[in-house]
């Protein structure tokens, strides 16, 4: 079960301007997918322990398949090498829509299409697909967020080299402060931070 899902992730990350480098003339590379095994052994050891919501496996298939409803979205707008227009934009957020609708039709996968798609929702309501709020959103969707979050600042994109420590730190103490993200997950994550890094940096490497 646990390989077929990396498989899908893999497939889908593949696809995506955002985890695929190949696409806009840079050099092809292996789609870097967070949770290989050694990352999901590193991320119970961050985040598990410290939190007695996580149910290991539940974790590592939502944070495998968050991206799933990207799928849905046309390549010409997933390999669109500059900005987006609001039209673009709002087709590129329905992707959690799709995540969550694909993932909640699998028996026993309630919670899984709840951490996996709601990624994108905040705190105060403002975000995406459903405007949750905080009392809405469960501590699992919440590091789902935080995680998302700092994948995309930790990672080169094709209009941006991966931020320093120090800058990641500054944009998720921005976003805690305009109450998109939850505090106590972003103070664990600047806990630990060199070791997560570290791991990306060695996963790149390999």
């Amino acid at each position: 079960m646990k390989q077929l899902i990396l498989i899908v992730a893999i497939l889908v990350g593949s696809v995506s301007l955002w985890t695929n480098t190949a696409i806009a003339g840079h050099t092809p590379t292996k789609p870097k997918i967070p949770n290989t095994p050694e990352a999901v052994e590193t991320g119970k050891k961050i985040y598990f322990k410290r939190c007695s919501f996580c149910h290991g496996l539940e974790g590592e298939i939502a944070a495998l398949l968050h991206d799933i409803g990207k799928l849905s979205v046309p390549d010409e707008i997933l390999e669109k090498p500059g900005g987006l227009s609001t039209e673009e934009f709002n087709i590129m957020r329905g992707h959690t829509y799709f995540t969550y609708h694909i993932l909640n039709s699998i028996d026993g996968f309630d919670t899984i299409s709840e951490w996996a798609a709601f990624h994108h929702e905040k705190l105060d309501g403002s975000g995406y697909p459903f405007h949750l709020k905080e009392n809405q959103l469960s501590i699992g969707s919440r590091m789902m967020a935080v995680s998302d979050k700092f994948s995309v600042l930790s990672e080169d994109r094709p209009y941006r080299k991966s931020l320093t420590n120090k800058e990641i730190i500054a944009e998720l103490n921005t976003m805690v402060d305009r109450g998109d993200i939850d505090i106590k997950i972003v103070k664990i994550l600047k806990e630990e931070i060199k070791e997560i890094r570290s791991l990306i940096n060695k996963e790149v490497v390999d």
